[in-house]
C-alpha cells in the first residue's frame, strides 16, 4: 500500500494520521511562545516523520480564512514549512479546504468539531481530539484518491471537485 499522510496543521496542536494509520497530535514544546520558535520545533517533528516513515502522498487541510491576521500569518508559516519539507522529500501534496474535509467526513461542509470526532469514531478510528479526527479523514481522502474504491456519493463529489495536481 502507498504511504499516505493526513495533516491537520496548527501552530498549537497538529493532528497527524501516519502512513500506518496511527493517529498522533504534534505540539511544540512547553514554552514555545514565539511563532518562529514554534515553527522551528514543529519543523523538527515533521522532519522525523518524513525521514523515517517515507510517505509518498500527503493530504493537508487548507487554511480557513476566518482568523485574525496574526494567526493567519502563523498558520501560513507552519504550512509553508511543512509543505517545503514534504516537497524536498518528493512527497506529492494535496490540499483540501476545511469545508471539503467536513463534507467528506460527515456529508455537510459545516460539521462541528464534535461531529467530526463522532464521524471518525463511527468510521473505526479512535481520535484523541478533533485534530486527529481531521487528520484521519484527510488520510482517508488520500487513500480513496489513490485506490478509487466504492465511495459514498458525497465523498465522490468532494474528490471530483479537488485539484489533485498540487505538489
Amino acid at each position: 500500500m502507498i504511504g499516505v499522510l493526513g495533516l491537520d496543521l496548527s501552530v498549537t496542536a497538529s493532528g497527524v494520521a501516519l502512513p500506518n494509520g496511527r493517529l498522533k497530535t504534534v505540539r511544540p514544546y512547553f514554552g514555545a511562545e514565539h511563532p518562529g520558535r514554534r515553527w522551528d520545533e514543529l519543523d523538527g517533528h515533521f522532519e522525523q516523520i518524513v525521514r523515517y516513515l517515507h510517505p509518498r502522498i500527503a493530504v493537508v487541510e487548507g487554511i480557513g480564512l476566518h482568523g485574525y491576521p496574526l494567526s493567519l500569518v502563523a498558520m501560513g508559516g507552519i504550512h509553508a514549512i511543512v509543505l517545503r519539507r514534504l516537497f524536498r522529500a518528493s512527497v506529492e501534496v494535496f490540499v483540501a479546504a476545511p469545508t471539503q474535509l467536513k463534507q467528506w467526513a460527515t456529508g455537510k461542509g459545516t460539521a462541528t468539531k464534535e461531529e467530526m470526532v463522532a464521524a471518525a469514531v463511527a468510521a473505526g478510528a479512535n481520535p484523541a481530539d478533533d485534530n486527529q479526527a481531521d487528520a484521519f479523514f484527510l488520510r482517508q481522502m488520500g487513500l480513496a484518491a489513490v485506490e478509487r474504491g466504492v465511495l459514498a456519493d458525497h465523498q465522490a463529489a468532494v474528490l471530483d471537485r479537488l485539484d489533485w495536481r498540487l505538489g
